[in-house]
């Protein structure tokens, strides 16, 4: 999924269950080389190991970030 963001776009990743964990706390990055490799990395040792699939928390910290340009969110879970 990471790879077929556009390249200009700015993204970031939130791990979540019970507690969530943001892959850029700071703030979002863009989608060039070094963040790719760097975040493929990351989802290729997640873990489903954070509890419950708590959701609301997650999506509250990460739209409380402050945004200069639209947002999109997409949600993806085990559906438990």
């Amino acid at each position: 999924f990471i790879r077929s963001l556009p390249s200009t776009w700015k993204f970031n990743i939130c791990s979540f269950g019970s507690s969530f964990s943001l892959l850029f706390p700071a703030e979002s990055k863009v989608l060039d080389e070094e963040q790719f490799k760097y975040a493929t990395r990351a989802v290729d040792e997640f873990q489903a190991d954070m509890g419950g699939t708590e959701l609301f928390s997650a999506m509250k910290a990460v739209m409380e970030k402050p945004a200069s340009i639209p947002r999109m969110v997409v949600v993806m879970t085990d559906g438990e």
